[in-house]
């Protein structure tokens, strides 16, 4: 129950959701496998919605494609205020 009000009362204002690299490989830091990541990204996207998030979906890229897709999401801050 704590939970559950906790994510009713702390919401965050924008979700972003990096869609699972098409080359992904295990590796000593990457324990699952590409199926078990598959599976593990489309719960995790499931809970977020379950959760009344519309996660904005990045594509697969480079880590500089998908920062520069993120930066052109986010909301311009004027830093001299």
């Amino acid at each position: 129950p704590h939970l559950q009000q906790w994510i009713h009362n702390y919401r965050y204002k924008m979700v972003f959701f990096l869609a699972p690299l098409e080359d992904y490989e295990s590796t000593p830091e990457r324990l699952e496998t590409p199926s078990s990541a598959a599976q593990i990204s489309a719960q995790i996207l499931r809970r977020y919605r379950d959760f009344g998030y519309e996660p904005v979906l990045i594509p697969a890229g480079s880590v500089e494609s998908r920062l520069e897709t993120i930066r052109g999401l986010l909301p311009r801050v004027d830093q001299g205020a």
